[in-house]
């Protein structure tokens, strides 16, 4: 898996924050469009995962997978705690977070 190498260089903090702050400006556009989907959440976690160099081969579904569900069970977990009040850049970190813990493993 080539991720392991990039998820050193994020460790520092400035990768991570980069990546962090165009996946919230990536939310946030596609947040302004008439509607939206979870799928917009999932292409603000990808502008992540890109801008961090976070990158899975072709046949590395399962990493992907990994991440995805990582990523899904945090979301829902928010969803669960907090409802209507849900934060979506909180929940976007969240979900980073987890699928960074879930790779890693």
């Amino acid at each position: 898996m080539e991720q392991k190498n990039s998820l050193n260089s994020i460790d520092s903090g400035n990768g991570h924050a980069t990546a962090l702050q165009r996946a919230h400006a990536a939310l946030a556009q596609r947040l302004c469009q008439p509607s939206w989907s979870a799928d917009d959440f999932y292409s603000a976690m990808a502008v992540y995962r890109q801008t961090a160099g976070i990158e899975f081969s072709e046949d590395d579904d399962t990493a992907l997978d990994k991440w995805l569900e990582a990523a899904a069970a945090a979301w829902m977990q928010e969803v669960g705690l907090k409802g209507d009040r849900i934060n979506l850049a909180e929940a976007l970190e969240k979900a980073i977070a987890a699928g960074i813990r879930a790779i890693r493993l």
